[in-house]
């Protein structure tokens, strides 16, 4: 069956509708849809090329990424505040929105790498992700300006694709007592809604002796039924 056709004055029709965040977003996306003839065609007219092209620097892997990002995070990198009022409460500024773009990118390299990587080094670049949102979550507009209404919530993330991953690289690099409370944590801090399935799925990746322990320590946060 082919594929369905987009209409493109449709889409162009759609796209005058969205927020400007969104529209980064799939600007974002389509960086790495793009075959290099039309990446060109399409940054030619806006950008400077000579700072754009491919060096012959090596490219680091998903957990050099990780690690680089993390340090232009909390180097404030992406920090960019604006005057906020009425009008503009719900607003991100760019640095915000380019955050949340290679955020979202860096973590679907991940679920990609969990097939093929080291266990170890893949875990180690979800965490490094978890904890840089926790760090967000504690030090509001340290790393990210939020207007009034903004939070780690507008982040997007999918964490019924993103967990699965996370708890088989969990699994093969912990121990039975820190697999139960890595999983039990994440899952209290960033995804509340949708818990008992995502709990589920930590329970049948788990080896015996890890399922023994997140079915007991569960228990014992739950308290008497």
């Amino acid at each position: 069956m082919a594929d369905p056709q987009i209409d493109r004055d449709k889409l162009r029709a759609a796209l005058r509708r969205l927020r400007p965040e969104d529209l980064f977003h799939m600007l974002h996306q389509a960086i790495d849809l793009l075959p290099q003839g039309e990446l060109l065609a399409l940054a030619k007219p806006h950008l400077s090329l000579s700072t754009l092209l491919v060096d012959d620097l090596p490219k680091g892997d998903v957990h050099a990424e990780v690690k680089a990002f993390e340090q232009r995070s909390l180097a404030g990198e992406y920090y960019e505040s604006f005057e906020v009022n009425w009008k503009n409460s719900s607003a991100q500024s760019r640095g915000t929105t380019a955050w949340i773009a290679e955020y979202g990118r860096l973590l679907k390299r991940c679920v990609a790498q969990e097939k093929h990587g080291d266990p170890a080094a893949v875990r180690e670049s979800f965490d490094t992700l978890f904890r840089l949102v926790d760090h967000i979550d504690a030090t509001f507009d340290e790393v990210l300006f939020f207007a009034d209404d903004g939070g780690s919530w507008q982040f997007g993330e999918d964490w019924s694709e993103i967990l699965p991953p996370w708890f088989r690289v969990l699994s093969a690099t912990a121990a039975p007592d820190e697999y139960a409370e890595r999983v039990l944590g994440v899952l209290k801090a960033r995804c509340d809604f949708g818990r008992e399935k995502l709990l589920v799925v930590a329970q049948a990746t788990a080896t015996p002796e890890q399922a023994q322990a997140l079915g007991a320590l569960e228990k014992a946060q739950s308290g008497p039924r």
